[in-house]
């Protein structure tokens, strides 16, 4: 496969199928569009608010609608016309209000259609443990993005989902551990029932949820089976200890 950018999330290409009419919301420099184009010949629309974006990602999209989500002119757009799969990668953390801008998409998606959903998880390490030493910096890309208006967890991101009448089938996340993130931070500057404490939080790592989701009254929910692809926190106190050791013995 080409190197489509670091943009791109992995995490999502498992759930796309070949030959599909995709509905890609805010696509940015168009590398998951490009993907599609060239990998899967999927015929793509995309909708962004940006226009130099908008007009970067379009030489790969088969239609291009410049629109405000937050406006209904995008919906407009689109009227009479049905998607296989739509796809909101790292885009609903950035609306005002998320909650109708999904449900009103769900409107474009086929009976048997798929929609994927990817977004930071607010309740990573990272950002509890600078909160606990009375810091929440906004960033110029990553958890804190300063352009990102709703932050979620994984609780936050089901009810959305719900409310927008729709049902996950799968689950996976991106992961990345608090000291390579964009906010580098060691749970060696914590006390150490603290630092274990985090350590071992289910969702303690995980950078993004990323959803795969079907419209609610297309799958019997006494059928249906949630797929979770979430790795366990596999960590040993011991090497927790041995880490202090060394981190304490760095900084004499």
């Amino acid at each position: 496969m080409k190197n489509y950018g670091a943009s791109l999330n992995q995490a999502i290409l498992p759930y796309l199928l070949k030959n599909q009419q995709v509905l890609e919301i805010g696509p940015g420099e168009g590398e998951m569009t490009r993907y599609l184009s060239e990998e899967l010949h999927c015929t793509t629309t995309i909708v962004e608010y940006d226009r130099s974006l908008a007009e970067k990602a379009g030489q790969w999209a088969a239609h291009t609608v410049i629109a405000d989500l937050e406006q209904p002119l995008w919906l407009e757009n689109l009227a009479n016309t049905a998607f296989d799969t739509i796809i909101f990668a790292d885009v609903l953390e950035h609306l005002r209000d998320p909650w109708r801008v999904l449900q009103q998409a769900t409107t474009l998606l086929k009976p048997d259609g798929q929609l994927l959903i990817s977004i930071p998880n607010v309740g990573h390490n990272v950002v509890l443990m600078h909160l606990l030493q009375d810091r929440f910096t906004y960033q110029p890309t990553g958890i804190l993005d300063n352009t990102h208006l709703r932050f979620f967890t994984r609780e936050g991101i089901d009810d959305l989902i719900a409310k927008a009448g729709l049902t996950p089938t799968h689950l996976s996340v991106n992961t990345v551990a608090p000291q390579h993130t964009e906010m580098p931070i060691s749970y060696h500057e914590f006390p150490l029932c603290v630092g274990w404490y985090l350590a071992r939080r289910r969702y303690g790592h995980v950078l993004q949820f990323v959803y795969r989701t079907v419209l609610k009254q297309s799958v019997s929910s006494s059928k249906l089976v949630l797929h979770e692809n979430i790795p366990p926190q596999r960590y040993s106190f011991f090497k927790l200890l041995r880490r202090r050791f060394r981190y304490t013995l760095s900084k004499r």
